[in-house]
C-alpha cells in the first residue's frame, strides 16, 4: 500500500469510528418515553356517563412490566399504562420508585373491571393485589377513578392486546 493509499485509509477509518460514536452517544441519550407507542383505551361506565378515553402506553414484555411508571416525575392527566398478560394470572404491583401517586384498574378476560385501588402511593413497597385473575391491569393518575366514577363493573375497550 502507497503511502497516500494508507493515509486515505486511516482517515476513513477515522472518520467512521466518530461517526459511529458519535451515533451511538445521541441514540443512548434518546428519552425512553418517545420510544413508547401510545394506544387508544376507553372506559365504558355502566352509570351511563359518558365514556373515559384516555391514552396508554403498553407494557407487554417483563422488563417493560418491571418498570412501569418508575422515575417518571409527571404524566398528562388523560394518559396511562395497560400491562397485559398472555396468560389471565393474579397479580400485584408496588410503587417502588414511582414518583406520582397512582388509581390501579384491574381487568379480567371479558373486559370486567374486578377491582380498584386508589391513591397508591409513590415509593410505598406494600404489594397492591388485583383482586383476582386478571387479564391486564391499568395505571392512571391518583383521583382519576373518583373524578370519572370508574368502579367495579365498568368495561374497558382495548383493541392492541
Amino acid at each position: 500500500m502507497t503511502k497516500t493509499a494508507q493515509e486515505t485509509f486511516t482517515k476513513v477509518l477515522f472518520f467512521w469510528a466518530v461517526f459511529l460514536s458519535v451515533t451511538l452517544t445521541l441514540a443512548a441519550c434518546k428519552p425512553e418515553v418517545a420510544a413508547q407507542k401510545l394506544y387508544p383505551l376507553a372506559i365504558i361506565l355502566q352509570s351511563g356517563a359518558p365514556n373515559v378515553e384516555i391514552t396508554v402506553e403498553r407494557a407487554f414484555t417483563r422488563a417493560e412490566q418491571e418498570k412501569g411508571l418508575m422515575g417518571r416525575e409527571s404524566m398528562p392527566e388523560d394518559h396511562g399504562m395497560i400491562f397485559t398478560y398472555a396468560q389471565p394470572q393474579r397479580t400485584y404491583f408496588w410503587m417502588k420508585n414511582t414518583l406520582i401517586p397512582l388509581d390501579m384498574i384491574f381487568v379480567d378476560s371479558d373486559n370486567n373491571i374486578i377491582h380498584v385501588h386508589k391513591g397508591a402511593k409513590p415509593h410505598d413497597l406494600t404489594p397492591i393485589p388485583s383482586g383476582g385473575i386478571v387479564r391486564s391491569a391499568i395505571e392512571v393518575n391518583a383521583g382519576i377513578v373518583d373524578k370519572f366514577g370508574i368502579s367495579v363493573g365498568d368495561k374497558i375497550v382495548f383493541d392492541n392486546f
